[in-house]
């Protein structure tokens, strides 16, 4: 070709002839690494030779992929790649590196005499090949050690390897009991990594301890200061307004809001305790009904009652069903405001809601 020429390489290269294995071969690579593939996944070779792919943008190698599912503390099971942070009981937080296999520092009776017989197998295997005194001695020197390939000679371990501050521990799978993943609040915070050596963990460990004994007593204190409470139960007579309130409800209630009805008037009527009760349900199961009809009992009662939402828009949303079921220009005509952000006693509109 000329240099003046233009040249199209993936032209040209398309326009040669191939033959009909070599397509098939292309075609099973490309099958190959259609296989290994996938949205988020992208290998830059397809053979298994331990290059680094790209994941989510980041250069990650094919050893950071190897994940581990071991049982864990509780009877969970855990499961754990490297990079991730893990919680030991005796050493505190830990990152998870990789797991590596070790010969094992001990060896049950089984295991020892198995080993002693397959190392006398192996010496009498070097003399009957003729082997010299020194290549004897140097196959001896390295029973036990890493150059001792032979599985029953050298029994090896799979061990977890768990990176410090200080040090670097080495977790048997079997032993793994010891260890769960660490949990945090706010996860986008990397822990601080504690060290093996001294005595912070244990420091850490005795004070969570401590705040948690404390804790359990100021519940079990407050739990003991309501059952010395007492207050007068609500009128039985007014439960007709009440049920005459309910058939305002469009719906039919569910035997789970029929129960909830039930249990939330024993408790305000025919119990002389302060009610401490709390519903449970999905998003739309008729929760809101509960507590609307808890209101009215407790208004209808000559009491005030307040409705607490967490966003500006749901309260905004209670309290226009709050005015339709039982506020001015119905038959019940109740007094209700909305109370939010913004409406302290030295605002606008605070002031005109006090003086109303």
């Amino acid at each position: 070709f000329e240099s003046e020429q233009d040249f199209d390489l993936e032209t040209e290269l398309q326009s040669l002839p191939q033959r009909d294995d070599d397509n098939q071969n292309n075609n099973n690579i490309y099958d190959q690494r259609n296989k290994n593939n996938n949205d988020n996944i992208h290998s830059e070779d397809p053979d298994e030779d331990g290059l680094p792919r790209v994941i989510n943008g980041k250069l990650t190698s094919r050893q950071q992929l190897m994940g581990i599912s071991v049982g864990s503390a509780g009877g969970w099971s855990l499961e754990v790649f490297p990079g991730d942070f893990v919680v030991h009981r005796k050493y505190g937080i830990g990152r998870y590196e990789k797991t590596v296999l070790k010969s094992k520092t001990k060896l049950t009776p089984e295991e020892t005499a198995a080993s002693e017989e397959r190392r006398k197998e192996i010496i009498n295997g070097l003399m009957n090949e003729g082997k010299s005194l020194e290549e004897i001695q140097k196959a001896v020197a390295d029973f036990g050690t890493d150059k001792d390939k032979d599985p029953v000679s050298n029994p090896l371990a799979a061990l977890l390897e768990i990176a410090y501050a200080d040090a670097m521990v080495h977790v048997p799978i079997e032993r793994a009991y010891r260890l769960s993943r660490y949990r945090a609040g706010d996860a986008a915070v990397k822990p601080r990594l504690s060290r093996v050596k001294g005595e912070a963990w244990a420091k850490a460990k005795h004070r969570v301890e401590a705040n948690t004994v404390q804790m359990a007593e100021d519940v079990l204190a407050l739990y003991a200061t309501r059952e010395t409470l007492n207050r007068p139960p609500f009128d039985p007579s007014a439960e007709g307004r009440v049920r005459k309130f309910a058939e305002s409800f469009p719906y039919e209630p569910t035997p789970d809001q029929k129960k909830c009805f039930e249990d939330v008037e024993n408790d305000m009527v025919w119990r002389s305790r302060p009610m401490d009760r709390l519903i449970c349900g999905d998003v739309g199961f008729g929760k809101t009904e509960v507590a609307m009809r808890a209101l009215f009992r407790c208004v209808a009662n000559g009491r005030q009652a307040a409705l607490l939402a967490p966003t500006g828009v749901l309260a905004a949303q209670h309290f226009k069903q709050v005015v339709r079921r039982m506020g001015e220009g119905t038959e019940h005509n109740f007094n209700v405001a909305l109370l939010r952000g913004g409406m302290g006693k030295n605002t606008k509109k605070g002031r005109e809601l006090r003086a109303a």
